[in-house]
């Protein structure tokens, strides 16, 4: 079972932040047994995690886990690893008590707090968001998003990359035609080759309805 590298932010990404939301619920077994192997892992190779390779390295511990007890997933939490949104809720579980029940790994979180919080803010700085009705979606060989929002002006918004939420445009993008929607996106310079000038163009980051 392979996962795109942005899994392991997502992974380290949920275990960064579920230390803020712990529920009143009481853990599974599969849930302890799952942060207990990966906070053994942790303990062999917390020593020789860098700074610039951190969210790799962290996810890799804990991708053969996902492996391991994929039947037990899909037979105890009805979750499959393989789905982006399940998986959302593997590591949410996981994080969770590795936080708490792991001190190496809750250690290491606050001794790198400084690293999530840059990046965290530095995603949020470069990125804007347009919210309002999603007119249609075009383009042949680049995707566009027309999005009118709340003071009457349309947005063309381009679809290049994979992005969060995309796999619901690609599964049935009529659905969402005339309602609202939240778009995130980066600014881009791009070459025109008519004008003969770099004009910068927006292209979209995340979907929401």
């Amino acid at each position: 079972m392979k996962y795109p590298p942005a899994i392991c932010s997502l992974l380290l990404f949920l275990f960064l932040f579920s230390t803020s939301e712990i529920n009143g619920q009481s853990d599974s077994a599969l849930t302890k047994k799952m942060s207990k192997e990966f906070c053994d892992e942790f303990a062999k190779s917390s020593g020789t995690i860098k700074k610039e390779n951190m969210e790799m390295e962290l996810g890799l511990l804990i991708l053969p886990l996902l492996t391991k007890y994929s039947d037990e997933i899909k037979k105890v939490w009805h979750l499959d690893a393989s789905n982006k949104d399940d998986l959302e809720k593997i590591g949410y579980k996981i994080g969770q008590n590795a936080a708490l029940d792991c001190p190496s790994f809750r250690n290491f979180l606050k001794n790198n707090m400084d690293v999530f919080v840059n990046e965290g803010e530095k995603k949020v700085q470069n990125e804007g968001l347009v919210s309002g009705t999603l007119l249609k979606i075009e383009g042949q060989t680049f995707s566009y998003l027309l999005v009118r929002n709340k003071a009457g002006k349309t947005e063309k918004i381009y679809w290049m990359d994979f992005f969060e939420g995309a796999d619901k445009l690609s599964s049935g993008e009529k659905q969402y035609l005339n309602k609202m929607v939240q778009v995130a996106y980066k600014e881009q310079d791009v070459w025109d080759p008519v004008n003969k000038e770099y004009k910068k163009i927006k292209i979209a980051t995340r979907f929401e309805e």
